[in-house]
């Protein structure tokens, strides 16, 4: 069997394009399994942060809770100690409400 050199140029060829095509798969695998770990590290931090903001809305909530509780307490106060107790108080706060120029509710019609 007798080889030209055209035969081995074609043969540097195929030889040639199957070390391109080897290396280019490696350097692709070398990366691939690179972004796989840099995706694990970046998951593992997103979770960290997550937990980090988890644990603030929680300690919001609940200082929201006690301003909440708080403010309702607040508030109950001031309505019971501002409230009329009786029919005789009632009266009285009605007539100062009309002295201090509050609008004041208009009887129904009859029927209602």
């Amino acid at each position: 069997m007798r080889f030209t050199i055209r035969d081995l140029l074609w043969l540097m060829a195929v030889v040639a394009m199957l070390a391109v095509v080897w290396t280019d798969r490696a350097s692709i695998t070398r990366e691939r399994a690179l972004l796989k770990k840099e995706a694990a590290a970046e998951r593992e931090s997103l979770k960290r942060h997550w937990a980090d903001l988890e644990r603030v809305r929680l300690r919001i909530d609940h200082r929201d809770a006690n301003l909440d509780r708080e403010v309702r307490e607040r508030v109950t106060a001031a309505v019971d100690k501002a409230m009329p107790r009786s029919e005789p108080e009632l009266e009285v706060a009605k007539r100062r409400s009309a002295e201090l120029g509050a609008p004041q509710p208009k009887p129904l019609p009859d029927g209602y």
